[in-house]
């Protein structure tokens, strides 16, 4: 019975793990979103300040 428990745990510790990293995976995903965006933003300021001038 022992070893069908240890086991059991085994397989949920690999789910909340696996969990985790998909978490961690659409954060990383978001954050580099994040900092493209403010990239073009700033690229576009750039660009429209050289356009007035």
């Amino acid at each position: 019975m022992d070893d069908k428990i240890a086991k059991d745990i085994a397989k949920q510790l690999k789910r909340i793990a696996d969990a985790m990293e998909a978490s961690n995976k659409r954060e990383t995903v978001a954050e580099k979103r994040k900092a493209k965006l403010e990239s073009l933003q700033v690229r576009e300021i750039r660009n429209s300040k050289t356009e007035i001038e």
